[in-house]
């Protein structure tokens, strides 16, 4: 997409244009509302390829494991530990991580979705009914199942593995394999709208690249727009409405520049940032001493999972490839819900002028501690379970002091070339590794049912930094059932013109 001017004033602003982001604007151009829509995003137009379409296995691993191989790698931040440091990133382009991500698919989970931390209105809308059908969560499903056809998988699986007393069913994954190589694939994105997938009818809301959002303007304590810098100019686009949809510390940034103006606190600061609670080993197993089912698995590059006991907040995950040298490569891993405190903090540093430098600090408290102990457990005892099913060697599974450390992306890759049985080697990701930060701005406190900022009119936020609480699930599918959500409180009320913005922003 070219470069085009920025709007004077629209109706309706998105700040990002990653997954939620143009999943939002996606969905207002469905309900009619996209003529008077449009997206900023702080990076270019790098086209619409998928990181495992574009390149190989190895580059597409190393892009997302090392992200500094990545051009479009970008951390607006600082932080004083391994946490959000190293692997954690965002994608500054057009698409943003939703040309990264794996299509996993997985609600969050009923311990985690529920009262207080979730409003009952919300958790009714995700899993109960929405406007007089289904909830959003099986609208979403649905709809996803249908734009990967054949090659979805999971959707409708009933258990596919059994391994001592566990028992395996296939994630649902939103991707589409390449017809020619079969080793690549895509995973669904919005920004199909836009490029592969659009029909005919009226163009959609209009995304501007290397469009970097640094403050949001207000009116008293209305939003009324946003200032824009663009190629070393900045710009102010009126708006009625703002929607955040940035990433959590981005949009916590963007939040504390707003909140501050109002006078609303007392330090520029909002807790709550949250990760994952990441860790795992990697075996590998040469093909011809394993059951067929498992190689067959294999060929295909299965995800497996199953909920974890209750009290663990964890779902245990098998991954199940062929690596280069065509031994099977079994990735075993717990990701489970970090518990959100306010000790995870994004604090800025007011200055004269936007955006104002972001610190982030994420000390690990007592109960993820704790918690991490506890996948460990479930860890040995899957990998006691796994060496007797699959006939390896009884090797221990020792969680040495440095495993939990940014070396963990080269664990990750170091056995993509071992054409023998090895390991098991333990690894764990930092805080921010696995990219699914997220608790900065929750509905429900921060945020009222609209997904509007309680004390600041006209600014709504997108993406999982919306979320209360995460569970242990991976946040896409919840991200555009919200988004759908929010898109249609927005397109209920939506203007066409917006000379009552333009006046505003005049008089700020």
């Amino acid at each position: 997409m070219s470069a085009i001017p920025l709007p004077d004033a629209v109706d309706t602003l998105v700040v990002g244009g990653g997954l939620a982001g143009l999943a939002v604007a996606a969905e207002l151009d469905r309900a009619g509302a996209g003529d008077g829509t449009a997206v900023l995003e702080s990076g270019p137009d790098a086209g619409a390829a998928h990181n495992r379409w574009a390149h190989d296995e190895a580059d597409a691993q190393r892009r997302w494991l090392h992200p500094e191989h990545d051009p479009h790698t970008w951390r607006p931040w600082t932080t004083g530990g391994p946490e959000f440091a190293g692997m954690a990133a965002l994608r500054r382009r057009v698409g943003g991580r939703s040309l990264y991500w794996h299509g996993i698919l997985l609600p969050i989970e009923p311990w985690a979705l529920t009262g207080p931390d979730w409003p009952a209105e919300i958790v009714h809308d995700l899993v109960g009914s929405w406007q007089g059908g289904p909830g959003l969560y099986e609208r979403v499903n649905a709809e996803l199942a249908a734009w990967a056809g054949p090659d979805a998988t999971g959707f409708a699986a009933g258990p596919i593995l059994r391994i001592g007393d566990y028992t395996f069913t296939e994630v649902p994954k939103a991707i589409r394999r390449h017809p020619r190589l079969p080793r690549r694939w895509r995973a669904y994105t919005p920004l199909d709208h836009w490029t592969t997938d659009r029909g005919h009818g009226s163009p959609p809301a209009p995304i501007h690249p290397d469009s970097h959002t640094v403050g949001v303007l207000l009116d008293g304590d209305r939003a009324v727009g946003v200032r824009v810098r663009r190629g070393g100019t900045e710009t102010d686009v009126a708006a009625r409405r703002v929607v955040l949809a940035a990433g959590a510390i981005e949009n916590a940034r963007l939040a504390v520049q707003a909140l501050s103006a109002t006078g609303g606190f007392t330090e520029p600061a909002l807790p709550g940032l949250v990760d994952k609670v990441d860790q795992g080993f990697v075996v590998a197993c040469a093909a011809n001493r394993l059951p067929g089912e498992v190689v067959s698995l294999a060929r295909r590059g299965a995800l497996l999972f199953t909920p974890c006991p209750d009290g663990l907040r964890s779902n245990l995950f098998l991954n199940i490839r062929l690596n280069a040298a065509g031994a099977v490569l079994i990735t075993v891993s717990v990701m489970g819900e970090q518990h959100r405190a306010e000790s995870g903090r994004v604090r800025c540093l007011p200055t004269g002028r936007w955006p104002w430098q972001t610190t982030v600090t994420t000390p690990e408290g007592p109960k993820d501690r704790a918690l991490a102990q506890e996948q460990q457990a479930e860890l040995h005892r899957i990998w006691r379970t796994l060496h007797v099913h699959l006939n390896l060697p009884p090797r221990a599974l020792a969680f040495d002091p440095g495993y939990a450390t940014p070396r963990s992306a080269h664990r990750l890759t170091a056995f993509d070339h071992i054409a023998h049985d090895a390991g098991p080697l333990p690894y764990a990701l930092p805080r921010g590794s696995q990219q699914h930060d997220a608790g900065t701005t929750p509905l429900g406190t921060l945020l009222d049912g609209d997904h509007q900022f309680r004390d600041i009119p006209g600014l709504y936020v997108a993406g999982p930094s919306a979320f209360p609480r995460t569970g242990a699930a991976n946040p896409t599918l919840t991200t555009l059932a919200l988004a759908k959500r929010l898109a249609a409180t927005l397109a209920a009320t939506s203007a066409s013109a917006t000379s009552a913005s333009a006046g505003a922003l005049a008089a700020v």
